[in-house]
């Protein structure tokens, strides 16, 4: 079974890579995916291809061609592995074709809540609660501006390729849509507490609010520090920075995150009270848009023939003529209106 949840971490994070031109980065990272769950598999350049008795080619990068070492790879794996390119391709199709479309509010909830507007809350929030928060999309990809983003994360574990890594798949965990509460545990990449709510309108998940960066009075910052080493970071600089995070209890912190839950509930029924209204708008306008062309049609075909034709209104007035009634009487639809015609 293709594990989803790391293999969307693998998109935004080459997505974020290709953005910034680092193209081997991102080579890289999809790399770290083959490695992880189909080590039979690797990603190289056409080049260096002929090195490598079996290979299948990866048509969104075109200087690569995904290969294996081995001769005879198991059909059942090779075909859950092309089911996986197959995904992993499709999502990058479909977040391109929303990068380059200019509307950002549009490619977020349809146009119906103003980014500004969520920044203006989240910035409001973390001022409040002192924590770190950013609003993403349902693929994780940032809508809003982050807050309160400490210089541990931002700075230090975020610029090692492994941290990196290990974010994005903490995001993706903590950015899946769950409507029973919030997404409340030590994130998955350094330790320190996170929580997630998801929003949504109707039953469609349309985007995250992420919170966090704080660590609870159990928690030791000797504790935290080998996470240094692992990720290839400098320590002093990480123990540093990691003095500098925020300390709450847990009971807390849930608070806030169950509050942010409520919030997110009540963001997403006026989103979705939105979405509907404007739907029947929506509706009403196409509605209108059919009479006038019926009525067109039906003036063209009335103003087409010999026949002389009229209508009358419930009170028996007369509201329209055609074209060969009034060539034949050689008055104006002025004059003929209501029961000017018998005159």
């Amino acid at each position: 079974m293709i594990n989803t949840t790391l293999l969307q971490a693998v998109v935004n994070l080459s997505l974020q890579l290709m953005k910034a031109n680092k193209a081997d980065e991102a080579i890289n990272a999809y790399n770290l995916f083959l490695t992880a769950y189909f080590p039979e598999f690797q990603l190289v350049k056409k080049a260096d291809a002929s090195n490598f008795p079996h290979s299948i080619a990866f048509e969104k990068m075109e200087d690569y061609l995904i290969v294996s070492e081995i001769k005879g790879v198991d059909v059942l794996k090779l075909k859950e592995f092309n089911d996986a390119k197959q995904a992993f391709e499709l999502t990058i199709t479909k977040l391109k074709a929303r990068e380059t479309d200019n509307n950002l509010e549009w490619s977020f909830t349809e146009g119906y809540i103003s980014i500004a507007y969520l920044q203006s809350f989240q910035e409001q929030f973390s001022r409040a609660t002192g924590l770190a928060s950013l609003i993403t999309n349902e693929h994780g990809i940032p809508i809003t501006a982050p807050t309160n983003f400490s210089k541990l994360c931002k700075n230090i574990i975020r610029q090692t390729e492994k941290g990196q890594m290990n974010c994005f798949h903490s995001d993706a965990v903590f950015g899946r849509q769950n409507l029973e509460g919030p997404v409340v545990m030590p994130c998955l990449s350094c330790g320190i507490w996170d929580a997630g709510v998801s929003i949504n309108i109707g039953n469609r998940h349309v985007a995250n609010w992420l919170i966090g960066q704080v660590r609870t009075p159990e928690q030791k910052i000797e504790d935290l520090v080998a996470y240094a080493d692992e990720i290839g970071a400098n320590k002093e600089e990480f123990i540093e920075a990691l003095k500098e995070i925020p300390v709450m209890s847990e009971d807390q912190f849930r608070a806030i995150a169950e509050m942010l839950y409520t919030f997110a509930g009540e963001l997403s029924r006026s989103s979705h009270l939105i979405y509907q209204k404007s739907q029947m708008i929506e509706q009403l306008k196409n509605a209108e848009k059919e009479i006038i062309e019926q009525k067109s049609k039906y003036k063209n075909l009335a103003d087409s023939g010999l026949a002389l034709i009229w209508t009358a209104d419930t009170e028996k007035q007369c509201v329209y003529f055609n074209k060969p009634w009034l060539q034949f009487t050689g008055r104006t639809l002025e004059q003929e209106y209501g029961n000017g015609w018998s005159e």
